[in-house]
């Protein structure tokens, strides 16, 4: 399935799609994307200090 949004804020969309990793791919914009990615990054790296 494929969806189109539009948002004035980020933050109206990073937290839905971040409920639902990993069932949800961002295509596009690429500034979500990377966001995304980098949050996931972030996220791992915590996860392994532990």
């Amino acid at each position: 399935m494929e969806f189109s949004i539009t948002i004035t804020h980020e933050m109206e969309i990073l937290p839905i799609i971040k409920y639902w990793i990993p069932h949800i791919f961002v295509i596009e914009p690429k500034w979500i994307k990377e966001i995304i990615q980098e949050d996931l990054e972030f996220y791992t790296k915590k996860m392994l200090q532990f």
